[in-house]
C-alpha cells in the first residue's frame, strides 16, 4: 500500500524547475534561490559556513586558499598537548616564553614561572597568550619543535590538504598557513573535546589566581554562541572562528583576512538561521496516516519512530514528499521522505493508538 502526500518543509538548495517536473518557481522562490547562490557579502577575504550535523558547506569565498591563520593556530595547540598531558599537570615556563614580541599577547610569563596544564590552555583560549602557547608547547613536547612536529602530524591525520605550522601561537611567519575550510575541520574536532568546548565557551574566568576573558566578543552577544577563537596579525588581518549550538545543531563560521570579523560572522548567522532549518520528519494525524479502527473501535494512526529531521532550505518547501509502504498485517511499515527525487530520510513505521 502506498500513500503521498506534501507536506510543509524543503530540502536541496540546488533544487531548480527540472527536478520539479518544470514547475516554475515563484519570485520569490527564485529570488532565495539566487540569494542562496550568491551568498552574503563579507569584509573577509576567505570564508566558510558549516553545518556540522548534515555535514554540508552552505557557502564558502576562497576556502582552500593557504592563508596566514594568526592566532586559530592555537586550536591545534590545544589539541596536540591534551593528546599528551592532563589538565593538573605543572609545567615550568624555559627561556622559550621570552622568544616573542613585546607587542604580542602574552599573559606575563617569565622564566622559572610554573603553572598547570589547565592555566596555560585557557591562556591561549581565552585571552590568546603567545607566551602561554610557547610554554605549553615546551612543556608538553620537550621542545617547540618537536611540538610543532605533533602540530603538522595532527594536521595529516586530519586531511588538512592546505594546513602547515612553523610555531604554536600562529605569529605570522614563512610557511605557517591554513585554509578556511581546514580551520573548520580543526575546529570541529576541537568542538568534540569536552575541555576545550567548556574552555571556547567560557566569557571570563579565575583559575587558581589567573585571570581570564575571553578575547570572542561573540560570547553573550549573538544567541546560542559558544566558541570559537580569534586571531589577528599584520599579515592575517582580523580572523575567526564562531561556533553556535540550537536546537542541538551545530554551525560554524571560519572568517580569515576580515576587516570586521564580528559584523562578518553575524552576517553569515543571520544568513543561515533565516534560510535554513532542521525540519522534524512526522507524520500527521489525519487521514493520510489512519489506519482502519481496531477491534475495540480506537482509532490508529501511523507514526515515523523516533524523532528525525532534515536539514532543509526554507524556501523549498512545498517540494517534500513523504511515501509510506505498509507491512500486509498493518503492523508497522516504512516512511521515506524525499524532495524532488533525492531521498531525505527512511524512516520504520509504527502504529499508535492515541
Amino acid at each position: 500500500m502506498l500513500l503521498c502526500a506534501l507536506l510543509s518543509a524543503g530540502f536541496r538548495p540546488s533544487l531548480s524547475t527540472a527536478d520539479t517536473g518544470g514547475t516554475r518557481l515563484s519570485h520569490r522562490q527564485g529570488m532565495a534561490l539566487a540569494d542562496d547562490y550568491a551568498g552574503p557579502a563579507l569584509t573577509a577575504r576567505a570564508a566558510l559556513l558549516y553545518d556540522a550535523d548534515a555535514d554540508r558547506v552552505l557557502y564558502e569565498k576562497e576556502a582552500h586558499t593557504r592563508l596566514a591563520p594568526a592566532s586559530l593556530t592555537k586550536l591545534a595547540t590545544a589539541l596536540v598537548a591534551l593528546g599528551h598531558l592532563d589538565l593538573q599537570q605543572v609545567i615550568t615556563a624555559g627561556p622559550e616564553v621570552t622568544q616573542i614580541d613585546a607587542e604580542a599577547t602574552r599573559v606575563g610569563l617569565v622564566p622559572g614561572d610554573r603553572a598547570t596544564v589547565e592555566q596555560l590552555l585557557y591562556g591561549i583560549l581565552l585571552t590568546s597568550g603567545n607566551d602561554a602557547a610557547l610554554a605549553l608547547a615546551a612543556g608538553t613536547g620537550g621542545s617547540v619543535e618537536q611540538f610543532v612536529g605533533w602540530m603538522n602530524e595532527l594536521a595529516g591525520s586530519l586531511g588538512l590538504q592546505d594546513t602547515h605550522f612553523v610555531n604554536p601561537h600562529g605569529m605570522d611567519a614563512a610557511d605557517h598557513y591554513s585554509s578556511a575550510y581546514d580551520l573548520m575541520v580543526l575546529a570541529r574536532t576541537a568542538m568534540q573535546n569536552p575541555i576545550i568546548a567548556k574552555a571556547v565557551a567560557t566569557r571570563q574566568t579565575t583559575i587558581a589566581d589567573w585571570n581570564y576573558v575571553n578575547t570572542n566578543e561573540l560570547l553573550g552577544q549573538y544567541p546560542d554562541v559558544d566558541g570559537v577563537k580569534t586571531g589577528t596579525t599584520d599579515a592575517a588581518g582580523e580572523c575567526l572562528i564562531a561556533s553556535a549550538a540550537r536546537g542541538g545543531h551545530r554551525v560554524f563560521v571560519v572568517l580569515l583576512g576580515s576587516t570586521a570579523r564580528y559584523a562578518d560572522a553575524r552576517t553569515l548567522l543571520d544568513f543561515y538561521y533565516a534560510r535554513y532549518i532542521w525540519q522534524p520528519l512526522a507524520l500527521p494525524d489525519t487521514l493520510f496516516s489512519a489506519l482502519e479502527r481496531d477491534a475495540a473501535g480506537r482509532a490508529r494512526y501511523l507514526a515515523a519512530a523516533g524523532h528525525e529531521a532534515a536539514f532543509i532550505a526554507r524556501w523549498e518547501l512545498p517540494w517534500l514528499q513523504a511515501s509510506l509502504t505498509l507491512k500486509p498485517d498493518e503492523s508497522g511499515g516504512q516512511a521515506r521522505f524525499s524532495s524532488a527525487g533525492f531521498v531525505v530520510a527512511e524512516l520504520p513505521l509504527a502504529v499508535i493508538a492515541p
